[in-house]
């Protein structure tokens, strides 16, 4: 049975967020048909007006996409689609009554995969895979990227970007807890939340940075630390194909040419966190810095004197030049006292509050103005209200109350509307 329902999504403003859980709830056991969304205001607020047609996933009668059919629906096709494609379609049907229990159940599992993927990328379905590399997919239940990529339909691109899922699981466990890069449940914030943390209990810091990291990690390296924990041979196959391959800009000059790896792709982000493992673990267990709190090459440690963190620095060079051939920043390489702030992650952290950096406040600005330029075209207003929020809520993790509040008079006062405001000000942002 096919429903219609209307959901209204307001703007939270203490998060800046639409509040999508009620939408969420109801597409989490229904199949999603069509949809049409309309944004507009209420109370002063931005909202957003969805239109969902759905059927149930499960049920008499309902089945998912590329669910068995009958004889009779098989053979009657649709005058607008040509015989070429009926055929393919009445073939597509026949392959997937073939599935048994436990194949189709892993096909419909893959249905949801795409759909909560592509939705959280902001992409149609189709884009991740289509039903016939689902159908595959399910039929040889690939345990290995190796095999993953044997897949006709699972390119290249898909690998880099979702293959990290089967290798992250084994070595999410061995990460340290103070790691924050790119990894679930961690981010920018927290780790400025930490850095703010240890200087109350710790008078000095020090602050270190790799050199060129993502142009420095050296393949060979790299793939030894794989293979650590990695059970399937073909796991350490592919990723060596996928280094070897890698297409990256001219690296930085030095010993360590040509052993880059793409920054762009989620794939290099997680094995820059594998590459730089060993250095957190000698950190910790060697030189006993309890206090180390690492953002990808971004290092962080805070202790009782200058002469024990200069001690921690020194073993750390050595360490990532002889174990990982890494340089550090000798100008990066600061000991301060905490009084003085932090440069930590685009903020100073002092130990009563945090401040954004200056060039954290330029942007800032900068983006504040481009929002602003377009809440005046009816066209993008709505996209200019969703950047304000974002903005907002990222600087608002920050001691920046007077900050926003000049932003908020700047961005949504102007002088001329002031002087003499009309309705028609408004007007194409409550019609958009």
């Amino acid at each position: 049975m096919r429903e219609l329902r209307v959901f209204t999504l307001p703007l939270d403003p203490r998060t800046g967020l639409f509040d999508d859980g009620p939408l969420r709830e109801w597409l989490a056991v229904r199949e999603l048909l069509r949809s049409r969304a309309a944004f507009f205001q209420r109370d002063g607020l931005p909202a957003w007006s969805i239109v969902v047609e759905s059927r149930p996933l499960q049920g008499p009668g309902v089945k998912l996409a590329g669910a068995r059919t009958s004889d009779a629906a098989q053979s009657k096709r649709d005058p607008a689609v040509s015989p070429a494609e009926h055929a393919e379609r009445v073939a597509f049907q026949a392959r997937l009554a073939e599935l048994d229990e436990l194949e189709r159940a892993r096909y419909d599992r893959l249905l949801v995969f795409r759909r909560d993927t592509a939705r959280a990328d902001g992409l149609p379905p189709y884009v991740l895979f289509t039903n016939q590399v689902a159908l595959e997919l399910a039929r040889r239940a690939p345990g290995t990227l190796a095999s993953l990529a044997e897949v006709r339909g699972i390119g290249r691109k898909r690998i880099d970007k979702h293959g990290h899922l089967i290798l992250e699981p084994a070595w999410e466990a061995r990460f340290i807890p103070h790691s924050y890069a790119c990894r679930v449940g961690k981010g920018t914030h927290r780790a400025v939340l930490r850095a703010r943390l240890l200087a109350r209990r710790h008078p000095y810091y020090l602050r270190m940075d790799v050199r060129s990291y993502f142009d420095s990690v050296d393949h060979e390296t790299l793939l030894r630390l794989l293979a650590l924990r990695a059970d399937d041979p073909g796991i350490s196959s592919l990723c060596s194909k996928l280094l070897a391959t890698a297409r990256v800009p001219i690296a930085s000059p030095g010993p360590n040419r040509g052993t880059a790896i793409p920054i762009g792709n989620l794939t290099s982000q997680f094995w820059a966190n594998v590459y730089l493992d060993p250095l957190d673990h000698f950190a910790i267990s060697a030189l006993g810095a309890s206090t180390w709190v690492r953002y990808m090459d971004d290092i962080l440690v805070l202790a009782d004197t200058k002469t024990a963190l200069w001690e921690v620095a020194e073993a750390v060079q050595d360490f990532a030049r002889d174990s990982l051939r890494l340089t550090m920043k000798r100008r990066a390489t600061v000991v301060a006292p905490v009084s003085e702030g932090i440069p930590w992650l685009g903020h100073r952290v002092f130990p009563a509050m945090v401040r954004l950096d200056r060039t954290t406040r330029k942007r800032f600005a900068r983006k504040l103005r481009t929002a602003r330029d377009g809440m005046d075209d009816a066209t993008q207003s709505s996209n200019a209200v969703c950047r304000l929020a974002s903005l907002f809520g990222h600087v608002s993790h920050a001691d920046s109350l007077a900050l926003r509040r000049n932003a908020d008079r700047s961005t949504f006062v102007s002088p001329a509307r002031v002087a003499h405001p009309t309705a028609s000000d408004y007007a194409h942002r409550i019609d958009a």
